[in-house]
């Protein structure tokens, strides 16, 4: 009786590592760069309660369905970073148009401040360099 449990035990392991296989394959394809991949892998076996039960039987069908599912987990995922990017790219946009639509004036510190949600003193840090660079510029420059 223990020698049967011992290999139905050791026939839900290999079964778990070929699924765990399919899943970092179909992790690779869904991955842009190398470090999605364990993100989409992840995200991949992130099983249900219902996925769980359903590794103890080892027929393919019950592996087709942990599969479809995993597939859908990281399109939902791909959806999301999507998103954030799109989140990302808008807010730098935002930031360029404002510093566009004041080419005449000065940019106030303030205001960028506000707008891109970091503290002055960050603003005025990034942009030391720049403003020494100019004001020598302006010091040397032959007018």
């Amino acid at each position: 009786m223990a020698m049967k449990m011992e290999e139905l035990e050791s026939r839900k392991f290999l079964h778990m590592l070929r699924l765990e296989e399919k899943v970092e394959k179909l992790a690779e394809k869904f991955a842009g760069t190398a470090e999605e991949v364990s993100l989409y892998r992840f995200v991949g076996l992130l099983l249900s309660n219902q996925e769980v039960l359903m590794l103890h039987k080892t027929g393919d069908a019950s592996e087709r369905l942990i599969l479809k599912n995993a597939v859908a987990r990281m399109k939902l995922k791909r959806m999301e970073l999507a998103v954030e990017k799109q989140v990302k790219n808008r807010d730098i946009k935002k930031a360029n148009d404002l510093l566009s639509a004041r080419k005449g004036q000065e940019a106030k510190v303030s205001d960028l401040a506000l707008h891109l949600n970091v503290s002055e003193e960050a603003i005025m840090e990034a942009a030391e360099p720049f403003i020494c660079t100019q004001k020598l510029k302006r010091f040397f420059s032959v007018e």
